[in-house]
């Protein structure tokens, strides 16, 4: 449940330790990843040098390095979900490549927050169309400010389900498995409460 299979070597997430032998053929694990150990290495070397080219301080490099780790973790179920992700900067930055890359390694949605905020029906509708995934991508949003904004993230960050309704259909409840991971150019301004749960990775 909580080991990534590559080629020739696996990733256990339980106990943060790499074990260079082939996955056994008679198991299933978590993820596969088509791709051998010489190859993950020197890949990790042109990831870190992507990173420093576009990773504005110390800290925000700490935080790009614990975001893919912390989702692969909650999408295992070795950690509850408690945060979500920032990515600020200007237009341009490396930001969306970043996205994409990660995209690749787990499972997307898009999520827009927005819409999601909104009170009644359309609100509703907005929950519907979120459910599941890995990682929930919300890019090229307006102000991350105001407890409508704030009482939507808290949901995503930690909560496992939410209420939703489509179209002639009864209430439901939808799977909030993903981590948010948000991608934005504008103002960021939380409470206290909301900043504790926040991580910031901020671009150059």
């Amino acid at each position: 449940l909580y080991k990534i299979a590559c080629k020739d070597f696996t990733i256990d997430l339980q106990t943060n330790e790499i074990e260079e032998k082939p996955p056994m053929q008679n198991v299933s694990y978590f993820k596969y990843y088509d791709v051998d150990y010489q190859t993950a290495i020197n890949s990790k070397k042109i990831a870190k040098e992507f990173l420093e080219e576009v990773i504005e301080d110390e800290n925000s490099m700490h935080n790009a390095i614990l975001q893919t780790y912390y989702i692969a973790q909650v999408s295992a179920g070795v950690r509850a979900k408690t945060n979500f992700f920032i990515s600020k900067s200007g237009v341009r930055t490396g930001k969306g490549l970043r996205h994409i890359a990660l995209s690749g390694l787990f499972k997307k949605v898009d999520v827009e927050i927005d819409t999601l905020k909104n009170k009644g029906f359309k609100g509703l509708q907005a929950w519907a169309m979120f459910s599941g995934g890995e990682m929930a991508l919300a890019t090229e949003q307006g102000d991350i400010q105001g407890l409508g904004m704030e009482r939507v993230l808290k949901i995503i960050a930690t909560e496992k389900t939410h209420i939703t309704r489509s179209i002639g259909q009864n209430q439901s409840l939808v799977n909030l498995t993903s981590v948010l991971c948000v991608d934005t150019n504008r103002t960021v301004a939380l409470s206290d409460e909301m900043n504790g749960r926040k991580v910031l990775i901020q671009f150059k």
